[in-house]
C-alpha cells in the first residue's frame, strides 16, 4: 500500500490555522483562528495568501507577512472568510498551519466559485 502525503493543491478544501506573532497583524483579542476554503477557485487566479499555501503539506507551519500589500489584497476573496471577530491591523505577521486538507465535493466547488464571482475585481464582502 502506497502512503501519500496530503498537499495543498487546486480544488482541495483547506483549513488553515492562524496564530498571531508578537507585534503582528491579528489583535490581542484574536490571537488564533482558522480559515476553511476551496483552494484556487478565484477567477483572478491565486491570491498572494494562496501562493504561500501552494504545495504545503498537512501539518506544515510557515510565517506570513504581506510586505507592501494591504491585508485585504493579500487575502483577496478569502478576506471575507476570516473570523468575524478577528481585527487585522496594518503591518506585522502571523504563523499559518495547514490543519486539514480534503477533497472538495462538487457542490462545495460550485458554491465557492459562485461566491467568489460575486466579488468581481474586488472583495466587497457580498
Amino acid at each position: 500500500m502506497e502512503h501519500s502525503v496530503k498537499t495543498v493543491e487546486h480544488l482541495t478544501k483547506v483549513t488553515a490555522g492562524l496564530r498571531k506573532l508578537r507585534g503582528a497583524a491579528l489583535s490581542d483579542d484574536e490571537a488564533q483562528g482558522s480559515l476553511t476554503f476551496v483552494f484556487g477557485i478565484a477567477p483572478q487566479g491565486l491570491t498572494p495568501f494562496e501562493f504561500e499555501l501552494a504545495g504545503k503539506k498537512l501539518g506544515e507551519t510557515f510565517r506570513v507577512e504581506p510586505g507592501d500589500e494591504q491585508w485585504p489584497d493579500f487575502f483577496g476573496h478569502l478576506w471575507t472568510l476570516l473570523p468575524a471577530h478577528a481585527t487585522i491591523e496594518e503591518g506585522g505577521c502571523f504563523e499559518v498551519e495547514v490543519l486539514d486538507i480534503q477533497e472538495s465535493d462538487q457542490r462545495e466547488i460550485i458554491r465557492a466559485m459562485a461566491d467568489t464571482a460575486r466579488c468581481e475585481d474586488h472583495c466587497c464582502g457580498h
